[in-house]
């Protein structure tokens, strides 16, 4: 299609499609406040790095005249269950402006209508939801068998009501982790994968999520970030690391709003929080061979170390044996000690797909990129 195409307009409104974002996008995406009400809320500060690697995109967007009102970005890539490939759409940069949005955010309120953005977006781009080969060829008339997807947390109410009208029904659920240290070392097993390692890691990383629904390898293996385990010169684990940083605008209620006060003079603390940001590595494509769980402390440990930070987050299946063996293996630090584990849904919309198809999403656990979480 082309980079920019008008597929609606009314009056002062007019939704469009593009496969770039330009610097008013950009704006837009850095002025939106993501989280939970009453949670953590933050906004992202990475964004034309992420955009640069997060592969084909394409955008709906919301216009009154020529003001951006609202987004949804589908991102693009090939996602794996039992070693077959199937077409994924993951969304992404989803934001509606105040003004579309309802006006009370009470939860019922907010549940009930998710704003009248939202719904003229969801009206409009309906077609291209049924149908998302439609970004790529304005003429499809059925889409090949695909999916599409996302992340939503289970008390963000908003996001769930845009997802139940997108038809996003929830298959799985993941959690985050959260690994600190106020002193970071760096092991001498750990080390940067070099390019010759790359092929015998992708085949080890393929055979441990081999089980699992939703594996892409589109985040995996850039800007020499990933990091893998050598016992006796034999590579026994790996991980993605990617460091990124959040504007905290608030974690939620009375307590939080004294947290956002407290922790960042408290001694030790205070490396990891300061005041409105948030330091850290999202870490994916962690695997180990069977009897090395031992190893990951470390790799995680290390990565904090060399790409100077001190705390991680990583995004997991709730029934994967990969969190079974991180708790039983890996002291997580002070900071998931004071903050629980917030879970998730993984909520997709079939397309063309049988029934047979569908219970594999269900019954296998998920794999969660960090880099599409962050």
């Amino acid at each position: 299609m082309k980079s920019e195409q008008s597929i609606f307009k009314h009056q002062s409104l007019k939704v469009e499609v593009k496969t770039s974002a330009d610097k008013q996008m950009l704006e837009h995406f850095k002025s939106t406040v993501l989280g939970t009400p009453g949670g953590l809320q933050y906004k992202h500060t990475t964004i034309e790095s992420k955009l640069e690697n997060l592969g084909k995109v394409y955008f709906l967007l919301l216009k009154r005249y020529d003001t951006l009102l609202g987004t949804i970005g589908l991102a693009l890539r090939d996602s794996y269950v039992d070693g077959d490939s199937c077409k994924s759409w993951y969304i992404r940069y989803f934001a509606i402006r105040a003004p579309m949005q309802s006006k009370t955010s009470r939860r019922l309120k907010v549940k009930k209508d998710p704003g009248r953005g939202n719904r003229l977006l969801l009206s409009v781009g309906q077609a291209y939801f049924d149908n998302p080969d439609l970004f790529e060829d304005p003429s499809s008339k059925t889409s090949v068998p695909s999916i599409i997807y996302s992340y939503t947390e289970k008390e963000n109410f908003r996001t769930l009501g845009f997802n139940d009208q997108m038809g996003l029904l929830p298959v799985r659920s993941f959690c985050t982790l959260l690994f600190s240290r106020f002193r970071v070392k760096a092991h001498p097993n750990v080390s940067a994968i070099k390019k010759e390692e790359v092929p015998g890691v992708k085949k080890m990383i393929s055979d441990f999520y081999q089980n699992y629904s939703m594996f892409s390898w589109q985040n995996l293996f850039f800007d020499k970030r990933y990091l893998i385990y050598k016992q006796d010169g034999k590579v026994v684990a790996g991980l993605q690391a990617n460091p990124d940083l959040w504007e905290i605008h608030g974690l939620g209620g009375k307590k939080g709003k004294l947290m956002m006060k407290i922790l960042p003079v408290l001694p030790g603390i205070r490396r990891i929080f300061k005041p409105g940001a948030l330091k850290f590595l999202a870490v994916e494509g962690l695997f180990y061979l069977p009897g090395y769980e031992n190893c990951i402390q470390p790799m995680l440990e290390t990565a904090c170390a060399k790409f100077d930070t001190n705390l991680i987050m990583m995004w997991f299946d709730t029934k994967s044996q990969i969190i079974k063996d991180l708790d039983r293996t890996t002291d997580y630090g002070f900071i998931s000690k004071v903050m629980k584990r917030v879970e998730a849904d993984v909520r997709v919309s079939f397309i063309n797909i049988d029934e047979e198809e569908k219970e594999k999403y269900r019954d296998r656990p998920a794999y969660i990129s960090a880099f599409d979480m962050t």
